[in-house]
């Protein structure tokens, strides 16, 4: 039996140490016991109390995250992760409830930075609502995104202008025809002011100390006042040679107007890379202001033009002299649809000025089927598919409104409108999603010049029942563009959005 170095005999059956100590007669044995058990006494309470300590502040803790402010509701995901990132550190005994206690007091000052931020938001878009040249939906949808950025610790202060900074998102947010039309009417009110005050002052910064009182009173000039229906005055661009140079150069310092110029010189340009020159924007300028102005009289005279037409006769032997209703159709269909696509300036805008309605009221209203007939892989269509929505022939509808044409270099395009509901994509918790489909947005569809006349067709009979004329088209036989009958306008009446053609239509498209 072998013996220890503590006296003690190992291996007499299962006897353990405690029994072999109990049994023993060494006091130094006992002691040792004693002490022992002590120790571990002490080690129980120790933990206990420090438990005890780390419930208390764990409570401590939870009280100081409570206290922590609320976010602007983009940030609250944020917050979110730092109370974790915070609670994980104090649990993992990482950090002391004092550096836990620091770093909460700290996202409380974070929390509200981010509510003041939160309130210039509502500020600038309240401003906005004002402006009648920004899209609300799009201004409000960029500032919010801007906000939901990680760099929002860092934004001392948010910037509702910041958007001119970025061409792309300031073309969705600016209105062209609202610009342009502010823009003349602006500069309009302030040359009759500065003519008739004799003060130069009044004039926009950019202008004031570069342009004489003798060449704003030559100015004058440029302009005519024209008050609608309800007696509201204001300023159209009759002849822009009256300008001097100094005007441009103030149009075209101002941002939303550089908006607009730059987006036009784009579309004309695809593959340009270089800045534009002055000179090529002071020319787009002056273009878009023509365009928006009224210098393009057609829709305010069209009666008087067409009630003063000269009739054009056909030469003798050449038409047969009982012309039906339908062959006079077909003639001024295939004369819109020649014009519409032949590449020519002038043929083409006498095609697309035909599309406006003649009257308030006679609205031209469309669908996506006919849009995706007429422009395959249009702006409109790609976003709803990039959004990969479904249904969407029954999310657009009818809400889309012909509000308008644009003729560059021979190419029309039409203008719609969207008027239905917003279409906003789903967001996580925290983050809201994105509206892809905002309500009053607009949209430039380009007419291809390889279009089908199936395509045209049913376009072509939409618009002539809203104008009650038929196209004949510029030194044309039928340019007198016969009125339409009442029955035919009820017949497009009920074809109103162009599902499909009616028999109207296709009577156009028969050889």
């Amino acid at each position: 039996m072998a013996k220890g170095a503590l006296g003690i005999y190992y291996g007499e059956g299962n006897r353990g140490l405690a029994q072999v100590i109990q049994r023993g007669q060494d006091p130094y044995l006992s002691s040792m016991l004693r002490i022992a058990q002590q120790e571990k006494i002490d080690r129980e309470k120790a933990q206990e109390k420090a438990e005890l300590k780390k419930e208390k502040d764990t409570e401590k803790l939870w009280s100081s995250i409570k206290d922590v402010g609320d976010l602007y509701y983009a940030h609250e995901g944020y917050k979110v992760g730092k109370v974790e990132e915070i609670v994980d550190l104090f649990g993992n005994g990482e950090i002391t409830l004092l550096d836990a206690r620091k770093q909460l007091i700290e996202l409380s000052a974070q929390s509200s930075k981010s509510r003041a931020l939160g309130d210039q938001l509502s500020e600038a878009v309240k401003s906005a609502e004002k402006d009648e040249r920004i899209d609300k939906s799009e201004y409000e949808n960029y500032l919010r995104q801007t906000l939901a950025e990680d760099d929002w610790i860092n934004m001392d202060q948010l910037d509702p202008n910041s958007f001119y900074a970025n061409q792309a998102a300031a073309e969705k947010i600016i209105k062209e025809p609202e610009t342009v039309k502010a823009i003349v009417n602006n500069l309009g009110q302030s040359i009759m002011n500065t003519v008739s005050t004799e003060d130069i002052s009044g004039l926009p910064s950019t202008m004031v100390g570069k342009i004489t009182i003798n060449e704003v009173i030559d100015a004058k000039d440029a302009f005519e006042v024209v008050v609608d229906k309800n007696g509201v005055a204001s300023f159209r661009l009759k002849d822009e040679s009256k300008l001097q140079p100094g005007f441009y150069d103030s149009i075209i310092a101002d941002d939303a107007m550089r908006v607009v110029i730059v987006k036009n010189l784009n579309r004309k340009n695809p593959n340009r890379t270089t800045p534009y020159t002055r000179d090529e924007m002071v020319e787009e300028a002056k273009n878009l202001m023509s365009i928006y102005s009224g210098v393009k009289k057609y829709t305010e005279t069209a009666r008087t033009d067409i009630k003063n037409k000269p009739v054009i006769k056909p030469d003798a032997g050449t038409t047969k002299k009982d012309t039906t209703k339908v062959d006079a159709d077909k003639v001024a269909f295939t004369n819109f649809y020649d014009n519409l696509v032949s590449g020519d300036m002038n043929l083409a805008q006498d095609a697309a000025d035909y599309m406006i309605p003649m009257q308030t009221g006679r609205e031209v209203k469309l669908n996506l089927v006919i849009l995706n007939s007429i422009s395959p892989g249009n702006e409109l269509d790609n976003i709803l598919d990039f959004y990969k929505v479904k249904d969407k022939d029954k999310i657009i509808g009818n809400n889309l409104k012909l509000i308008g044409t644009d003729v560059t270099d021979g190419n029309v395009s039409l203008k719609v409108r969207y008027e239905g509901a917003s279409q906003t994509s789903g967001g996580s918790k925290w983050v809201g999603g994105t509206t892809y489909l905002p309500k009053n947005s607009e949209y430039l569809i380009p007419i291809p010049k390889d279009v089908s006349r199936a395509a045209i067709a049913n376009l072509y009979a939409l618009i002539r029942d809203r104008n009650q004329l038929d196209y004949g088209g510029i030194g044309e036989v039928g340019a007198e563009r016969q009125q339409v009958s009442p029955t035919n306008l009820n017949q497009g009446e009920a074809n109103q959005g162009g599902q499909s053609p009616n028999e109207e239509t296709l009577n156009l498209l028969k050889d």
